[in-house]
């Protein structure tokens, strides 16, 4: 992706963007069509020291022109992606990602790229599983997902070497064809967290998150809160990397219904959206559903 600096008095506050905003690595802070606010530009700006940045090629555009171009790149860059590697409009970072199931198993190792022989091989660190490094054998087939720019490019691939020296690594056959999968403009991702929901009375229940996005979450407790459009709030922890916080986010139940459990037992889930998420606590939904998908858990 030809990714090229925006300064914040090119950015159309509060009107829709002509074009989606990245981080220096290409993943996306902001979509074409929301809007932002000064705030959320200014804390953005303080927050990614590298800057905010957008695809190339549109500069002297105006916006309606822009975001006719850009859809039509994208389109083109659909119809290409299905055929080589990188994807068109991609330029894969060194460090970025990856997703790697070898065969029909289960288990999927979390990977990084290390780099790329065009026509050759794509070099990805040998991954590491439960304290151990993974044994790949030469000629095992392997499935790939990497998440990049705000999609998930998904191909097939074979194990041709794995080293050891100068350090551990693994020479991936380089793959025929890419698919694209686009991600929905809020992407939700499964998650195991524990949340306290508080109601508006006060009333404290402890749960688990099960499914996130930016706009809103699936929660599951053990006793039934009040009905649809209950204002509530959760309170959760989010790691990513070794950064933690704790957020606390107030809500709104949309919709109800009863799961069961073995034994005859019965936990309440509710669907619940978000509302006056501030720009800081967006900023850290987002970052956790990229993360939870880049390792292969969207929904």
């Amino acid at each position: 992706m030809d990714l090229i600096p925006v300064s914040i008095d090119q950015i159309p506050i509060g009107q829709p963007l002509p074009w989606p905003l990245y981080d220096k690595d290409g993943h996306v802070m902001f979509y074409d069509g929301e809007e932002i606010s000064a705030q959320q530009i200014q804390l953005l700006a303080s927050v990614l020291e590298e800057g905010l940045f957008r695809q190339g090629g549109a500069a002297a555009k105006a916006p309606e022109e822009s975001v006719d171009r850009w859809v039509q790149e994208q389109a083109e860059a659909t119809a290409a992606a299905a055929e080589l590697f990188p994807p068109a409009g991609i330029k894969p970072q060194v460090g970025e990602r990856l997703q790697i199931r070898v065969g029909g198993s289960k288990t999927q190792y979390i990977s990084r790229l290390v780099g790329y022989i065009k026509g050759h091989s794509i070099i990805v660190t040998t991954p590491a599983w439960r304290g151990q490094r993974a044994e790949f054998l030469d000629g095992e087939a392997v499935e790939v997902r990497m998440l990049t720019g705000g999609d998930i490019y998904l191909f097939r691939s074979a194990v041709l070497q794995s080293c050891v020296s100068p350090t551990h690594y693994v020479h991936l056959e380089y793959p025929t064809k890419v698919n694209r999968q686009k991600l929905r403009r809020h992407p939700w991702a499964s998650v195991d967290i524990k949340v306290a929901v508080v109601t508006g009375d006060g009333k404290r229940e402890n749960g688990k998150i099960t499914n996130l996005s930016g706009s809103g979450a699936k929660i599951a407790i053990p006793q039934p809160l009040g009905g649809e459009r209950e204002a509530i709030r959760l309170d959760f922890p989010v790691s990513i990397d070794e950064i933690h916080t704790e957020l606390s986010l107030d809500a709104v139940v949309r919709r109800s219904g009863e799961k069961e459990l073995r034994h005859g037992l019965k936990l309440m889930e509710y669907g619940v959206e978000f509302s006056n998420v501030t720009p800081d606590k967006a900023l850290w939904l987002r970052c956790l559903v990229f993360e939870r998908i880049a390792k292969g858990h969207a929904t």
